[in-house]
């Protein structure tokens, strides 16, 4: 995490603070599933209680073919009330 709107990496035009994603070069096939359930309750003074949730699934495969590599990924984000 880079803090800062001003950093030597990102001068000016970062809003808050800017994050550094550094990947690896596959050197087989590679595949990954996560699955996330979340819910979280809403209350508030004028009698307003809720509670919402949902659910966040990512796939993921990559390869590498000769010296060529690809990667493609999906994520999915579901809110149930």
């Amino acid at each position: 995490m880079l803090y800062g709107p001003f950093s030597a990496l990102y001068p000016g035009n970062a809003i808050g603070s800017a994050v550094q994603i550094t990947t690896h070069k596959p050197e087989k096939r590679e595949a990954l599933h996560d699955a996330q359930r979340f819910s979280q309750h809403y209350d508030n003074p004028y009698g307003f209680a809720k509670t919402f949730g949902g659910n966040h699934r990512i796939a993921h495969l990559a390869d590498k073919v000769g010296r060529f590599w690809c990667r493609a990924g999906i994520s999915n984000v579901a809110h149930a009330e």
